[in-house]
């Protein structure tokens, strides 16, 4: 019996000397490449449309909120008008996570980046689109419209992306070269 624990101690032992460290090094690894970085921004900007109203539309006295949950008035919690932005943004958030954790695989790094890219690309003309449609839809003959920083967060994680994804095709490239010289 003192065997087998002792074995098991030594397991762990090990499991800790030597296998978290390697793990942990290759997660440092992954940080000092600048798309890690970018991807990240990116990921953080579409999860920041959470916190931020895309636009405001004001008619007479009463203020209407268009979020990422839908349209509604400042001061209900009912949405008036449900949009499909909770679903869509954290589907394309979770595609540039998905990007930044496939940092040993390049290639399908490259390819998703660009289905990554085109989703963004989508997103970023329904939330116009939207966004530029509702006031229409709202019930008054002067709608005053103020545009917030949700709406430009998808642009600014565009951005991102598109330097994550030249970043990424920089490196495909310095290792292919480095194969040739072998």
């Amino acid at each position: 019996m003192k065997k087998v624990k002792q074995h098991y101690i030594y397991e762990l032992a090990v499991h800790f000397i030597i296998y978290l460290p390697n793990k942990f090094y290759s997660f440092l690894r992954m940080i000092q490449r600048i798309q890690t970085v970018y991807l990240a921004l990116a990921f953080t900007a579409l999860m920041l449309t959470f916190v931020f109203p895309f636009a405001q539309y004001v008619i007479g006295e009463n203020v209407y909120l268009f979020n990422i949950y839908g349209l509604s008035m400042s001061d209900a919690a009912t949405n008036l008008v449900s949009v499909p932005f909770l679903y869509t943004i954290p589907v394309v958030a979770l595609f540039s996570l998905v990007q930044l954790l496939l940092f040993k695989n390049r290639k399908r790094q490259i390819g998703v980046g660009r289905v990554n890219l085109i989703f963004v690309v989508a997103l970023i003309g329904l939330l116009f689109y939207t966004t530029l449609t509702m006031g229409s839809k709202l019930s008054g003959a002067e709608v005053e419209t103020g545009y917030g920083i949700g709406l430009f967060l998808p642009v600014v994680a565009l951005a991102f992306i598109i330097l994550a994804n030249r970043g990424i095709v920089k490196d495909e490239k310095l290792v292919k070269s480095l194969d040739r010289l072998r």
